[in-house]
């Protein structure tokens, strides 16, 4: 199955609190394994956009779980931003302080660093990371071209 949702707009503070629009769609791929696709897309006016800054990026996509994919797994959704350049994909990240505070399930090892300093190991299971249960973040994300299970989906 797939699908090509219509296109929506959102809109958003960006880093200097001025409003903002976008247009962002849900796409689903076709493949063995179903993904959900977030396909943002910059917006050809003088805003701060997904591809420009991590902030904008990370507020708009947990906006996006929080509201049309609440529930999901995390590891099913990729996130893609198209603009005039083309498309890049983006890794997601599990805010990990965020996951703990909220109670979500995980699992700490504690290990003699040196002297009295421990440290805790924090392990977390992909299958438990549920959208809208967690804020995500693509800060340390560098776009990617589209694998081609992704480019086909968009298209």
């Amino acid at each position: 199955m797939e699908y090509q949702g219509p296109f929506k707009h959102i809109i958003y503070p960006d880093e200097s609190a001025d409003p903002c629009v976008l247009e962002y769609r849900i796409v689903f791929t076709n493949g063995t394994k179903r993904l959900v696709v977030v396909q943002m897309f910059d917006s050809a006016v003088a805003f701060q956009t997904p591809s420009s800054s991590s902030n904008v990026r990370d507020q708009i996509l947990n906006r996006i779980l929080d509201l049309d994919l609440r529930g999901l797994p995390l590891n099913a959704i990729r996130l893609v931003v198209s603009g005039n350049v083309g498309s890049s994909a983006y890794d997601i990240e599990v805010d990990l302080e965020d996951y703990v505070r909220r109670g979500n399930p995980y699992h700490a090892s504690h290990a003699a660093v040196t002297g009295t300093r421990v440290r805790e190991t924090i392990y977390i299971s992909s299958d438990t990371i549920i959208a809208g249960r967690t804020r995500v973040q693509t800060t340390h994300a560098v776009p990617k071209p589209l694998s081609e299970e992704l480019a086909d989906a968009i298209g």
